[in-house]
């Protein structure tokens, strides 16, 4: 068995997408390195839900964009889309420590030029931040 359920948790949503990408379970993990995959890949398939529900509020608190550069949360969005992120990100992983991850994507080939920056405390990973890297 890789990991106990302890208790799960929901909430009021407005729509049936924020309910169901919102939804927490707290885990007891058994296998600490394998926990630590799991967490990671979860915070990374949230990004990819947030860009393919087209959030913009969600990126706009994240993305670091140089001044004047007015459509910089759309691009994101449509780079993180065209990146497939959830499906490459270990393969775009350039830094990882047990506390830090940093994934590159500057993938000329999928018109991606994004660097992100996740932090773990615990089991739980987050986003720091977003920026582009031209």
């Amino acid at each position: 068995m890789i990991a106990q359920i302890i208790r799960g948790s929901t909430g009021h949503w407005e729509t049936e997408s924020d309910r169901r990408h919102a939804r927490r379970v707290e885990i007891c993990f058994l296998d600490e390195a394998l926990a630590h995959d799991l967490a990671l890949g979860d915070v990374v398939q949230m990004i990819a839900d947030q860009a393919e529900a087209g959030n913009t509020g969600y990126f706009a608190q994240l993305l670091e964009a140089p001044e004047g550069m007015d459509d910089a949360v759309a691009q994101l969005i449509a780079q993180i889309v065209s990146s497939e992120i959830a499906e490459t990100y270990r393969d775009h992983i350039s830094e990882r420590s047990d506390s830090a991850c940093h994934l590159d994507y500057h993938w000329l080939e999928r018109g991606c030029h994004f660097q992100v920056d996740l932090s773990r405390s615990g089991y739980h990973w987050f986003v720091e931040r977003i920026w582009f890297c031209r």
